[in-house]
């Protein structure tokens, strides 16, 4: 059986000018601008994953 991760909600802050390109980004890919955060921490939580798993 396949499991769902349920939502969680976050408050973040984010400066001025990041908001401003999180807000394009948004619109040129057309998704929400939670998604592509969730999209951009999965790949960093790769690369994170990637180089600590190699010191074990």
């Amino acid at each position: 059986m396949k499991t769902v991760d349920r939502k969680v909600r976050k408050n973040i802050v984010l400066s001025a000018s990041i908001e401003k390109e999180l807000k394009e980004m948004a619109e040129y890919y057309k998704k929400p601008q939670s998604v592509l955060i969730e999209e951009l921490l999965k790949e960093k939580l790769k690369e994170y994953k990637k180089k600590h798993w190699k010191k074990f």
